[in-house]
Formats: C-alpha cells, sequence, structure tokens
C-alpha cells in the first residue's frame, strides 16, 4: 500500500481534531450493519498506535455502545460527526471516517463492502480461512476467493459508481449546452414527478435514531426520491434523505428531550441529531426551511418500496438549488 504519512482531520465544528499514520492510498469498508448504516460511516482502520488526539478533543467527545459493547461509537458532542471509532472487529485499532480526513493527503481510496448484517457468519467465515493467503484481507485476515462468501465483494472502483441512479447510463462525456438542456428536461421531469407523487396515497412510516430515543413518523410516498450531498457536513455525516413538508412530519412524544441541533454558515439547516446515540435521523435542510429531510437508512423496513438516489451538489449549493426543483418537494404539498 506504499510509505505511510500524516494525515490530519476531525469533525465539522472542529472541536474533535486528530492526526493518523496512514498511506496516501487506503482501503476503506461499507458496513451495512444497522449503526453505519445509520450513521452513514465509511472508515478505513489503523492501529491504535498510529492514530492521535489533538489536546483537548476529548472533552467534546461522547461515545455510544450497543449490543456486545465492544464497538466505541464516538461522535462529537457539538456538531454529532463520528469522524473515528473502534469497530466490533477491531478492538485494538481505529476506524477513522475517510470524508473526515483534511483535503490534500488521501490520493486514492479502494471502497469495499462488509456484510455487518450477518457478522457473526462473515467472522467465522474468515476465522475457517485465515490461515488462506488469497485476498481480499478484513482486519488482517484472509478468505479465499470463492462462492461461499458472495457478500463480502470489492465496492465500485469509486464512490460515483457506488452511488450512480438507475438513470444513467450515458459513457460520452456531453457537451456545456446539452448539459444545460439535460439539466432543463430533469427540472421538467421532477416537478411532474413532485405533482404525481403528491397526488399519489401517501404511506405512513416509521423510524427514528439507532437507540429508539428518537422515534417518529412520516406521511410519504412508498417510492421516494432521495439526495446525496457532497457538502462538508453532509459528506461527514453520511447523510442521505427525502423530503417532505413539515406538516407530514411528526416526533414521537418524549423524542425532543433527546435530541440537539448543530447549525454553521447561514444557520438556516438544522442538523439535528441523537445526544445519546448520534444519528441524523431527520433533519431542515437549507433547501427546503418548510420542510424536514428524512435519513433513508432511519426508516423502519417494510413500507419504502423503491428508493430513486440523486446527487445534491451542496459544495456549489446556489447554483445547484436553482436549477434542481429540491423545495417543490416541501412546497408542492404545502399549498394544497
Amino acid at each position: 500500500m506504499g510509505s505511510e504519512m500524516i494525515h490530519s482531520g476531525g469533525c465539522h465544528c472542529r472541536r474533535v481534531r486528530w492526526q493518523v499514520e496512514a498511506p496516501a492510498s487506503v482501503v476503506a469498508w461499507i458496513c451495512n450493519c444497522s449503526n453505519c448504516s445509520m450513521r452513514g460511516s465509511t472508515a478505513f482502520v489503523v492501529p491504535a498506535a498510529k492514530f492521535k488526539l489533538e489536546a483537548g478533543a476529548e472533552e467534546s467527545i461522547t461515545t455510544y455502545t450497543f449490543g456486545t459493547h465492544t464497538a466505541k461509537h464516538t461522535f462529537c458532542k457539538v456538531c454529532g460527526i463520528t469522524s473515528f471509532y473502534t469497530q466490533r472487529d477491531n478492538p485494538g485499532e481505529v476506524a477513522v471516517t475517510v470524508a473526515c480526513v483534511d483535503p490534500g493527503t488521501v490520493a486514492h481510496v479502494e471502497y469495499r463492502r462488509f456484510d455487518g448484517r450477518n457478522w457473526d457468519a462473515l467472522i467465522q467465515l474468515l476465522r475457517d480461512h485465515e490461515t488462506e493467503a488469497e485476498t481480499p484481507v478484513v482486519s488482517g485476515k484472509a478468505w479465499p476467493k470463492s462462492k461461499a462468501a458472495p457478500r463480502l465483494n470489492a465496492a465500485p472502483k469509486s464512490a460515483k459508481d457506488f452511488h450512480a441512479s438507475s438513470t444513467s447510463g450515458a459513457t460520452a462525456k456531453p457537451s456545456r449546452e446539452e448539459r444545460k438542456n439535460q439539466r432543463t428536461a430533469r427540472g421538467t421531469a421532477l416537478t411532474d414527478q413532485i405533482t404525481r407523487a403528491m397526488g399519489s396515497d401517501d404511506v405512513v412510516h416509521s423510524g427514528g435514531c439507532h437507540c429508539r430515543r428518537v422515534r417518529w413518523r412520516v406521511e410519504a410516498p412508498a417510492s421516494v426520491v432521495a439526495w446525496i450531498c457532497n457538502c462538508s457536513d453532509c459528506s461527514m455525516r453520511g447523510n442521505t434523505h427525502f423530503v417532505v413538508p413539515a406538516a407530514k412530519f411528526r416526533l414521537d412524544a418524549g423524542a425532543e428531550e433527546s435530541l440537539t441541533t448543530y447549525t454553521f454558515g447561514t444557520h438556516t439547516a438544522k442538523h439535528t441529531f441523537c445526544k445519546v446515540c448520534g444519528i441524523t435521523s431527520f433533519y431542515t435542510p437549507r433547501s427546503n426551511p418548510d420542510g424536514v429531510a428524512v435519513t433513508v437508512a432511519c426508516v423502519d423496513p417494510g413500507t419504502m418500496e423503491h428508493v430513486e438516489y440523486r446527487r445534491a451538489d451542496g459544495r456549489n449549493w446556489e447554483a445547484w438549488f436553482a436549477s434542481s426543483n429540491i423545495a417543490g418537494f416541501s412546497e408542492a404539498a404545502a399549498a394544497e
């Protein structure tokens, strides 16, 4: 993997800062367990001795555990970001969130999937084959390339491929005029889709955070459009959400007691997260101050039939917002 170097990073509000010694090219794991799915965590693993918190960072850190209590899910108590944590399968090492590393030192990231939903079976498989020399490697152990372990596969070569919408397919790079026409067409189609969705029968979805202290219900179609935002906060938070009018979202009794809110910049967006587990199961987005953004992974199973993933260019927010029509997902229903 090449020689190692010093990477710096931390949470969004910068109260938690650290340095880590790792190669410029790393292998990052996308875990599908209940906690990592909600947290949106994609991390690479290093020995604990190669990770160092900066002075004063511990004062802003809180830790959440569950199940075997081996994994230590640390997050900033101010902004709610999990910039690092200790995994169940690597209790002597540190998992570093890729999106929380400062720009400029990570040259390449290879994304792989980890089947945390079937953790015990996967770890047993690794132990059964730990003497094998073939790759891929997990936590220093290897399993042979066979059909016995179909759930642990190398992810697509890039995050763009991983999140690509099923509607994409063109390989030739379009011209500037073609891209403009495509954006206009998508905007028109999106407006039509909003109109159809608001006229259809909504489903009552339930959901909440991981520790279940924050619970809610939301009225929305069984098929939704979810946004993957690349802004500094959403990237760290790993948040993928669909938007509904505020009137269609209701917190369960007592949930507010476990919520805290983080704001920055224009302070229009309200990034709410659970004080206990750190999960952002919903928030108020800057694009829809009259609506609620619901985290897809925090919806209880059984009511969501289809999710269409789209990209939100939060790094260039003004230009993206003007052409996205995302505001219609809350305003159209509010006008009914």
